[in-house]
């Protein structure tokens, strides 16, 4: 009989098998170094003798011989790579969700692809195939961190641009204005992070607030707050049946909060759902001046809550715009009454240096949008230039930070990284970052308008109470009417005089 010599095993043939064996053989020639090892313990192939350890059954692939891998997952090491780039986007997206444990949802039928195939791609790169058979044969453990390590060092950029493309999306969905062109919006909010970004350093720290306040002086506080901003003492009325009501939640042990997984280290005062469908204002207490504004603030959000709670759930630009806008109102409040200005200004600086922190972190994203919308890829190399741009533009500021020309790339590879953790882990967090920035705008025009617009409170009542109602269009619209207002009566009281 015709044997077929081949860089894995003879083929053992006839007349009527030749076409097969050839094609047998074609198929080894695409990656002899596994095949050896996963048809090892075989002396050769046989397209004709039944009895043979390796006879390959008319209308059956070689691959349905393999020892320990499927023929489906066997196809792709006879590719020149296992994974298409789409496909490692999508595998390195699933290893990193799972080790830091993202927010990103995946189907249970997908994740053993998704798990499998990264092992697949890592051995098929490095050709080790003995260890993969090792692996499959349960005889041998895979070092995960090393394998997550290749497959970061091979996608890591690819995923960026998969991850940035699906926040450009959620910036789209939940704030651009529909007809809008894309980049007009992303250029926009640039300016407007550029500006807020440089409102403080954001490398410095937050201030110790040290002023001692009780809680019932806090809430003494805030009700005469809200009787002088508010004559008709609606509010008033609200805020003190919602302590007889009990919305406060106060301990992380209670059972409305445990929704929001929030840890000691964490803890902050905020505005939630809980798992009753139900909203809350959860208060850590600080026992100082600083509570009495947070409770204002907290309390603004309650408010749309009261008035609209069918649409608590609807996603609103400016959310944080009233909160704002009436805590610094608290702020003149505390000061009007006699409360230490210095520690005034401590609350003040906090709240400016998070948002402009908030306003950095967002400035990054936003231009890595503007790339992508640009229909430009992000690179390792990409990143590098920007970086380098960047360097140049802090040397003429006369910075003496510099980072040396051999580290840039690890550097823009870490960034890439710090990157892709925060859109994986925490997307809804980011997003948040653009309701403070737009609120604080809005606030600053709305604060303005209030030196010489006595409307502006009235207003702003108006649309606290509405705000789950309106558009972002229609709170732009009111405030301009405000300033607008300004301009006219200030006219009128000139020609007046």
């Amino acid at each position: 009989m015709p044997i077929l010599p081949t860089e894995v095993l003879p083929i053992e043939y006839d007349e009527k098998t030749k076409r097969k064996a050839y094609r047998i053989k074609s198929l080894l020639q695409k990656n002899p170094t596994f095949f050896k090892i996963f048809l090892k313990g075989h002396d050769k192939i046989s397209c004709i003798n039944q009895t043979s350890s390796l006879y390959i059954e008319k209308g059956q692939s070689v691959l349905k011989y393999l020892d320990g891998i499927s023929a489906y997952d066997a196809t792709g090491f006879l590719k020149e790579n296992f994974l298409e780039t789409k496909e490692g986007i999508e595998v390195l997206l699933y290893w990193l969700n799972k080790e830091w444990k993202g927010e990103f949802k995946f189907p249970k039928n997908s994740r053993r692809i998704r798990e499998t195939f990264g092992i697949y791609d890592y051995f098929h790169t490095e050709q080790n195939y003995e260890e993969l058979y090792q692996y499959l044969h349960h005889s041998h453990t895979i070092d995960e961190e090393e394998i997550l390590e290749y497959l970061q060092n091979r996608y890591r950029f690819p995923l960026t641009n998969y991850l940035m493309d699906l926040f450009i999306g959620s910036m789209k969905e939940l704030f651009f204005t529909p007809g809008r062109e894309d980049l007009e919006e992303i250029e926009e909010r640039l300016q407007l992070t550029e500006k807020i970004m440089h409102q403080e350093d954001t490398w410095l720290e937050e201030k110790e607030i040290t002023f001692e306040v009780s809680k019932e002086e806090t809430l003494s506080l805030c009700k005469k707050f809200l009787a002088t901003i508010d004559p008709t003492l609606s509010w008033l009325t609200i805020f003190c049946n919602m302590l007889k009501k009990e919305p406060l939640v106060e301990s992380l042990d209670d059972p409305r909060i445990k929704k929001c997984e929030m840890t000691e280290e964490e803890q902050y005062s905020t505005f939630f759902e809980s798992s009753d469908s139900n909203w809350y204002i959860f208060m850590d207490w600080k026992n100082n001046l600083e509570d009495a504004p947070i409770l204002i603030h907290e309390f603004m959000h309650y408010m749309g809550y009261h008035f609209f709670k069918e649409q608590a759930n609807n996603v609103y630009e400016l959310s944080e715009f009233p909160s704002l806008f009436f805590e610094e109102l608290m702020y003149q409040f505390l000061i009007q009454n006699n409360y230490p200005a210095e520690e005034i200004e401590k609350m003040r600086f906090n709240r400016r240096l998070g948002i402009a922190k908030n306003a950095e972190t967002l400035n990054e994203l936003l231009v890595l949008m503007k790339i992508r919308k640009e229909g430009l890829p992000i690179t390792v190399e990409s990143e590098v230039e920007r970086l380098q741009y960047e360097i140049r533009e802090n040397i003429e500021m006369g910075d003496e930070y510099l980072i040396s020309k051999e580290h840039q790339e690890e550097y823009a590879t870490a960034i890439c990284d710090d990157r892709n953790h925060d859109i994986i882990t925490m997307p809804e967090e980011l997003l948040e970052c653009n309701y403070y920035i737009m609120g604080q705008e809005y606030s600053n025009q709305a604060l303005e308008a209030l030196r010489t617009n006595p409307d502006t409170i009235p207003t702003m009542i108006k649309i606290t109470e509405k705000l789950p109602s309106l558009t972002t269009s229609d709170i732009i619209t009111r405030i301009q009417s405000l300033q607008q207002n300004t301009t006219t009566k200030n006219l009128v009281y000139k020609k007046r005089a």
